[in-house]
């Protein structure tokens, strides 16, 4: 699998849990970075239940974007 993009991170909201987009992305974001779906549901990457994030803080965003755009 070639590089991971911040327009790849992008499709993977509302649809992976906290914990996978650190370990796929190998970010560093904490719950309070995170906003979550109102459910939890099932993580495709993990198979568990959990809390899905649907978007990031803007200060996460904009360092997310330089740290991906200078790999």
């Amino acid at each position: 699998m070639g590089e991971l993009s911040y327009s790849d991170l992008k499709k993977d909201l509302d649809n992976i849990c906290r914990a996978c987009l650190n370990d796929r992305y190998d970010l560093e974001l904490t719950s309070d970075d995170c906003h979550y779906l109102v459910y939890p549901s099932v993580c495709p990457y993990c198979g568990e239940r959990k809390h899905i994030v649907s978007s990031i803080s803007r200060k996460q965003a904009f360092r997310i974007r330089f740290k991906l755009m200078m790999k």
